[in-house]
């Protein structure tokens, strides 16, 4: 099942890079936890299919052009590690984003059901059960 929940990922991805936010939703359960980086600002916990839908709306109406890329995607049984590049313009500001992040997706029956994002990739290794290449 650990192919299916890379392939997914990307695909979720590239859905919301189309704007079919009704296809990336589809790929989280019904009642996703999603935990936001503890160094974002508005740090938190997103709940349910709405919740997640309006941190994002937050992120699309802020951006232009906004872009999650996965850089690399990791297999790690039923989670999977998205190392993410985001980037934009900002729509009111012109200030361009270009950040990259982990993302540690833990998959139940072929759906994302909570999500974890970290800036620091070791730290997003160790959740996910891996260990830095050296």
């Amino acid at each position: 099942m650990s192919q299916e929940n890379v392939d997914l990922a990307r695909r979720m991805w590239d859905a919301f890079n189309r704007r079919d936010l009704e296809v990336w939703l589809e790929g989280f359960d019904p009642e996703v936890e999603w935990h936001t980086a503890r160094e974002d600002p508005d740090a938190g916990v997103h709940h349910g299919r709405p919740g997640l839908m309006g941190y994002a709306e937050q992120w699309l109406d802020a951006y232009d052009d906004l872009r999650v890329d996965p850089v690399e995607v990791i297999d790690a049984g039923d989670q999977v590690l998205v190392w993410i590049r985001v980037t934009g313009r900002g729509g009111a500001s012109g200030i361009a984003v270009d950040m990259e992040q982990a993302q540690v997706l833990t998959f139940r029956e072929g759906r994302v059901a909570v999500g974890r994002e970290y800036f620091d990739r070791t730290e997003a290794l160790e959740v996910a059960g891996l260990r830095e290449e050296t």
